[in-house]
């Protein structure tokens, strides 16, 4: 299987080419992972998240949608 996805999600250079102009930014990880089913975790390279970051990506995002760490 290969998956598609970016080196992250919340890149302000987006909105109006990728994001709607009017999407709020809370929401790009829901418009993201309905256009893409993996997305890299670039922040974990400098650091771990905390749990409840993690809980709300994962809440934002369909089933079987696929979280990369950066180590």
């Amino acid at each position: 299987m290969i998956r598609v996805g970016t080196s992250g999600w919340s890149y302000e250079h987006w909105r109006k080419l990728f994001y709607p102009e009017s999407l709020p930014q809370r929401e790009w990880l829901q418009f993201y992972s309905s256009n893409f089913d993996t997305v890299e975790i670039n922040s974990t390279f400098y650091r771990l998240p905390f749990d409840n970051m993690v809980r709300g990506w994962y809440r934002k995002t369909p089933e079987g949608f696929l979280f990369s760490v950066k180590g």
